[in-house]
């Protein structure tokens, strides 16, 4: 809906708590992002050789994502936190641009981490089979796919949004903006993290399960070699219950972090 006097935001404190908070650690996640972003671009073009060249293709992809939504996402709110300035609202060019790529490259980010994740899950479980269900073909068609579904999928931001010299960028109807809050907000939810946290949790799963089974096929040649097998055995149970342990603290990040804020 509109803004309206009710509903104003800037009257709470937890507003003006969020706002300080903003202008403090916003530069540091960019610089700290932009840079991490950078070189992992950087680094991955050189180091082709030591890698799978699909790897490298979809790490290269995620950075440039993330690099980019850093940019239009922390980036312009900090600006508009610092400066009162909303480039957004400038012209309705801008305003268009600025949602969809702002929603369209958040999808994008969910859809290759799982890419990733899939893969790394597949070259594990099922090493064989990897190399030929996995070429630098498919991968880049894949990273296609993921693109053009998710910037399709919020093409009608494109259509739909526009500057008001009353409320900024904004939606052209009421009636558009019921439906972007009350339906599209799901929509979004359930394709930018419900979803690809779903995947990810399928695949934590079976990682863990081959590194538990792994553990297990192992030990019967470590007992005839080591006379410590016992011990040597509980470390890798344990260091395969700490991975475990890991991967599903990262997924449930994910989830926490990629959930719609308002």
């Amino acid at each position: 809906m509109y803004p309206t006097k009710e509903t104003d935001e800037t009257s709470f404190p937890e507003y003006k708590s969020a706002m300080i908070i903003g202008k403090i650690w916003t530069p540091v996640i960019l610089l700290a992002g932009g840079f991490g972003n950078v070189a992992t671009v950087f680094v991955m073009s050189r180091v082709k050789k030591c890698y799978p060249s699909q790897q490298v293709f979809y790490l290269i992809a995620l950075a440039v994502v993330d690099f980019l939504l850093l940019c239009i996402g922390a980036l312009h709110e900090w600006v508009i936190d610092v400066f009162d300035v909303d480039v957004a609202e400038r012209h309705t060019v801008v305003c268009k641009l600025h949602t969809w790529l702002l929603y369209a490259l958040g999808t994008m980010s969910a859809w290759l981490v799982t890419c990733v994740t899939v893969q790394r899950t597949i070259a594990i479980s099922l090493p064989h089979r990897a190399r030929t269900m996995f070429t630098v073909r498919r991968t880049r068609m894949a990273v296609a796919a993921v693109v053009l579904t998710s910037s399709a999928l919020h093409f009608h931001m494109v259509v739909s949004m526009e500057t008001d010299p009353k409320y900024g960028c904004i939606g052209r109807s009421v009636q558009y903006e019921d439906f972007f809050f009350g339906v599209w907000t799901w929509v979004d939810m359930c394709m930018s993290s419900i979803l690809p946290f779903l995947c990810l949790i399928v695949c934590d799963v079976m990682l863990s399960m081959s590194l538990f089974k792994a553990t297990s096929i192992r030990s019967p040649t470590i007992q005839s070699i080591r006379r410590s097998s016992t011990q040597h055995n509980n470390d890798q149970r344990k260091a395969a219950f700490k991975t475990t342990v890991m991967i599903l603290a990262l997924s449930i990040t994910f989830i926490v972090l990629t959930l719609p804020v308002k």
